[in-house]
């Protein structure tokens, strides 16, 4: 209001003229481009420069020095894939009763017959070109065989554009005409990022039994700054029809920019967030990290064994500050202004913002005496409610022992003891609400905020012991055995446990943070053979088993009011532990052979393969098996664990000739299909399809100083596909491939040249 104010009592104040009017420049300089459009992609490009020498001194002492510089450049493209939100509700509420439909379950939907209706269909188009630039530099003195002392510096700074279009519909809106949808977002983020590190080895005392020390101190800084993050989704009732082919259109179109609402942000279910898609935000991550390592090592003779033992500690602790401040657009919740402008530009969202509409528009407009001056739009600065600081802190101490306990059998195990202390506070201070939060949700007796009303969390595990243990036996020609027992954690990430969200186009969600994470626990057993056939050859079989406590997944979580919504509700994403245990059992075979054996010919090459398959279980806890029988009363009640394949498959061929200088690798590659993401909107889970790739890598030395080196990068260039389905039915949902994502990431290739100067 304090910007409107000037702008009003401007005409009959020169000095306030002067500043509305710059004020004025500055909206109308903002770059007035909303949707996206294609360009032409430079070619990929990496430049690096890189010098070292070792430098001896006198009494054994060295001086070794690295320098080194680097340009990158990267170009990505998503063409034309397709997108695609299926769900038990039909119909279609944007947040403007002028386009809007109410939900419903359609009729040829029923637990005996289950089928998914398509809510909302897309193309996708993302463009992204990466640019990069660093170098480092590092010193190491050696003041003698058993004490040395290094320090490097690494330092990079960085870009990144990335413009992505959806463009599509909604389906079975029970309206007679088509309601489109087109979202945009156009992002440009600037990195740096700088660390320091100083890392030593030292042995106190020229003995046999004198202990080694080394150690690692490391601190870094890392900002990220997204200036002009902009973001539409806009909605268009086309209700344009023809009289006959050649006839004059009847009718109109109708624009809304979509906003909408979610519950369950941050574990409250009885809170209701708008989530408004549409603004230019400038956001910023200013992220602090600090690390320190020290190992003992103490090596002793017993008997005819040598045996060694050893100690350390590990400290690790970053601080994160994120800022997001939010320019609302004409005729959304967060901008305001005329609601009709929208149509005024005929749906013309660049049209919208630009000086035509915003900022101080031509004199003749207002100038008749005694009218305030007081121009087009003009953009307001908005506190978002995703300002918050965090810090994430883990300390670690551990002690192991590497004995024999016979010339053939050894034995190597420890145990560590790990905290954890991650936490978090959320600013809510002076978040801006929109006046008429409480007007658009429709529903009685039902209020919407613009933030939680849970802004701190705090998780602390203090320390808990982690046990490893290897025995192997090598009594056996060419041959190991080795039994390992393991205990794990996965710890959350600091985005993860934060009560945040950030609304996701690309699936019509908000990505919301949990504060009730927890770590993840997995205990481990594996028993594996090796036979080393020859120098360079290998051939293993293991079997292992796993449980998993606490299992982290990503959840799909809508709570919808059905015909009662006038606002999309959109679906909340977040990470939840798993009350049930994961097993995991399984097998893996790996070989690597020198083909020259076999066939003399084919002395210089090389064939390898790694073959992996697993079993992985989970019951499925009440509120998932609830979810997954709405629709399907004979969903499983089981399902494979978050993110675990039931096969890998890996392959391949090297060809090394020392006397050509030649190297060739070829590797194919496959994953088999991994639940990606729980529902629990009554449609089935997420999983992604296996994808063939392979690739192929090369170098050729021409003379002592030229290496010639290249690659070919998804030849195969395979349909990547994520589907919704149950496991074990060839990613088909009782028959019909309800596709959620499909894309192609098209064949890289690349050539470059080094050349050395020594």
């Amino acid at each position: 209001m304090q910007i409107q104010d000037m702008f009003i009592q401007s005409r009959n104040n020169p000095a306030l003229a002067a500043e509305a009017q710059r004020v004025s420049n500055i909206m109308q300089g903002f770059d007035p481009v909303l949707a996206t459009s294609y360009q032409k992609a430079d070619p990929n490009q990496v430049y690096t420069v890189s010098l070292g020498n070792t430098y001896h001194l006198r009494h054994d002492r060295a001086l070794g020095v690295v320098l080194n510089a680097n340009y990158y450049q990267r170009t990505e493209d998503i063409y034309n894939a397709e997108r695609n939100q299926y769900s038990l509700y039909q119909g279609v509420v944007t947040g403007n009763t002028a386009i809007y439909s109410p939900l419903h379950i359609a009729n040829f939907t029923t637990p005996d017959y289950p089928r998914l209706g398509k809510y909302l269909s897309y193309r996708e188009n993302t463009g992204r070109k990466t640019l990069n630039y660093g170098g480092l530099a590092g010193l190491t003195y050696r003041f003698n065989a058993r004490n040395e002392i290094q320090g490097q510096f690494v330092g990079t700074r960085g870009a990144e554009s990335e413009a992505s279009n959806l463009t599509g519909a909604w389906q079975n809106t029970g309206l007679a005409y088509p309601v489109y949808n087109v979202i945009n977002q156009l992002r440009m983020t600037h990195r740096s990022f700088d660390t320091y590190n100083l890392q030593g080895e030292h042995q106190p005392f020229n003995t046999s039994w004198s202990p080694k020390i080394s150690y690692n101190l490391s601190t870094s800084r890392s900002k990220q700054t997204d200036p002009d993050f902009r973001s539409s989704d806009l909605a268009n009732l086309h209700t344009v029809r023809y009289a006959d082919p050649d006839g004059v259109g009847i009718g109109t179109d109708t624009y809304a920019f979509v906003a909408g609402l979610v519950h369950g942000v941050g574990g409250d279910n009885g809170q209701v967030i708008v989530a408004d898609p549409n603004g230019r935000q400038f956001r910023e991550l200013v992220e602090n990290n600090y690390n320190a390592k020290v190992d003992i090592t103490e090596s002793l003779r017993i008997g005819q064994q040598k045996q060694t033992f050893k100690f350390g500690g590990n400290y690790l602790k970053r601080d994160r500050t994120f800022s997001e401040n939010i320019l609302g657009l004409p005729g959304t919740t967060l901008g305001g202004g005329d609601l009709g402008i929208l149509n005024a530009v005929g749906g013309d969202i660049n049209k919208l913002v630009s000086p035509t509409y915003i900022g101080l528009q031509n004199p003749s407009g207002y100038d008749n005496e005694g009218q305030p001056r007081v121009g087009g739009f003009l953009y307001q600065i908005r506190k978002a409610p995703n300002n918050y600081k965090g810090s994430y802190e883990t300390r670690a101490f551990y002690g192991m022992v590497d004995t024999k306990l016979t010339k053939d059998l050894r034995l190597i195990g420890g145990v560590r003891f790990e905290s954890t202390d991650i936490s978090a506070h959320v600013d809510t201070a002076n978040v801006y609400v929109p006046a008429s939060l409480s007007a658009i949700t429709g529903l009685k007796n039902e209020s919407a905020s613009y933030s939680t009303s849970k802004p701190d969390t705090r998780y602390v595990e203090d320390y808990k012991p982690y046990y490893s243990f290897n025995m192997v036996y090598a009594g056996l020609q060419n041959m190991n055995l080795r039994l390992a027992y393991s205990t794990s954690l996965a710890r959350p990430e600091l985005r993860e446990l934060t009560n945040i969200y950030e609304f996701d186009p690309f699936q019509f969600a908000v990505i919301g943070g949990n504060p009730d994470l927890k770590n993840q626990l997995t205990r481990s057993m594996d028993f594996r053979w090796e036979w080393f056939t020859n120098p360079g050859e290998v051939l293993a079989a293991s079997v292992f088993a796993k449980t998993i406590e606490h299992p982290l997944q990503r959840v799909f979580m809508y709570q919808s009011q059905g015909n009662q919504s006038t606002a999309p509700e959109f679906p909340l994403i977040i990470y939840q532990n798993d009350v049930n245990k994961g097993h995991v059992y399984g097998v893996e075979l790996e070989a690597r052979r020198d083909l020259g054996k076999l066939f003399r010919p084919l002395h210089n090459f090389f064939l390898g393969a790694n073959i992996l398959f697993d079993v992985s279980t989970i019951d499925k806890n009440a509120a998932r098996l609830d979810a997954a029988r709405i629709n399907d009363r004979r969903a499983p009640a089981t399902s494979p664990v978050f993110e675990q394949a039931p096969y890998s498959f890996n392959a391949y061929i090297d060809y090394a000739n020392a006397r050509t200088g030649t190297t060739i690798t070829t590797s194919f590659n496959m994953v088999g299909a991994r639940l990606i993401q729980v529902q629990l909107d009554g449609t089935p889970d997420l999983y992604d399809r296996p994808a063939p790739i392979l690739d192929l890598v090369f170098s050729q030395k021409l003379g002592r100083r030229f290496l010639v080196r290249g690659y070919a990068k998804n030849i195969l260039n395979p349909d990547f596909r994520q589907v919704y389905t149950n496991p074990g039915n060839n990613g088909k949902y009782h028959g019909t491939t309800y596709i959620y994502r499909q894309f192609n990431r098209g064949t890289e290739y690349s050539l470059g040249l080094t050349y050395k100067l020594f």
